[in-house]
């Protein structure tokens, strides 16, 4: 019920700032390494290179997915870029689940590395041959007793030549962080969201999928659309295909058209994306004969 959410939220919003204070022991700094590196030591007008952020966390610290989830603030990245200089969307790894207090996060712990794609202009000038950008970080760093907002300005400049080369120091780290990347859905496998008055089915099918152990099966949905912390229970059919119902968030005006986020099972490394049009939607009285599309 909406009034029943209402008072769940202001608990947790209370919870969550009485949390957010510096501890006098400790500095944001002892607690989380950022670097922003490229995997070129130049680069040429009209060539792309992949940005690298690593991250290093103290032990029992975390700092948040894209999504959040039940707490928390997604970590976040704004960028200050030269004219004639694109960057695309910063790809993350796969999350860990983390429960606190009966409440779910999405979140990521120890070292792990973020990617995005610089793309350069053909035509475009830099002062002194150099691109000169940078990267404006947000995120929330949390144990189980302080969170901490953490914000920290990453500057970096890559020299332009009449050709591109490769960085030696950084090649295995960014073939690592590439390797730590959700995949994309295989084309042979069916996948279908329906969405039925609040509830969302998500289903899948191919015949390995047969023998994998769903309760390793874990959506993590991408916004807020979908209500998180939810007890995610998969289910097979005679067919083999397999489905998960979740619930849409009380709070979510409207209907979403695409249902996004990641799909993890520890035989997947790294998950696999989705990012699909839901197929069919249903108002008022749930329809009971619902064809699922291939």
């Amino acid at each position: 019920m909406p009034g029943t959410n209402l008072i769940r939220w202001m608990i947790l919003f209370t919870f969550l700032f009485s949390t957010l204070h510096y501890s006098s022991a400790q500095k944001v700094s002892d607690l989380m390494e950022v670097t922003l590196s490229s995997e070129v030591d130049e680069i040429k007008r009209g060539d792309s290179a992949w940005l690298l952020f690593q991250f290093k966390l103290a032990p029992r610290w975390h700092a948040y997915w894209k999504t959040a989830g039940q707490t928390g603030f997604p970590t976040s990245i704004d960028w200050t870029l030269p004219e004639g200089v694109e960057v695309g969307e910063v790809q993350f790894p796969a999350p860990t689940l983390y429960e606190f207090k009966e409440l779910v996060s999405y979140v990521h712990k120890n070292t792990f590395f973020l990617l995005t794609r610089l793309q350069v202009n053909a035509e475009a000038s830099f002062p002194g041959y150099k691109i000169s950008l940078s990267a404006q970080l947000s995120t929330l760093l949390c144990d189980e007793g302080n969170c901490i907002p953490f914000d920290q300005e990453l500057k970096l400049s890559i020299p332009v030549s009449n050709q591109t080369t490769q960085s030696v120091l950084l090649k295995e780290k960014v073939a690592l962080a590439l390797s730590e990347l959700p995949q994309a859905m295989p084309e042979d496998i069916q996948l279908s969201a329906v969405m039925k008055q609040d509830a969302i089915v998500l289903s899948l099918a191919k015949a390995p999928l047969t023998d994998l152990d769903l309760s390793g099966f874990y959506f993590y949905p991408e916004g807020d659309f979908v209500t998180h912390g939810e007890k995610q229970k998969f289910k097979q059919d005679q067919g083999g295909r397999i489905s998960v119902q979740l619930s849409k968030n009380s709070f979510s005006e409207g209907f979403s058209p695409t249902l996004k986020g990641l799909l993890a099972h520890p035989q997947f490394p790294g998950g696999w994306n989705i990012d699909l049009s839901v197929d069919q939607v249903s108002y008022g009285m749930a329809q009971e004969n619902v064809k699922i599309s291939k």
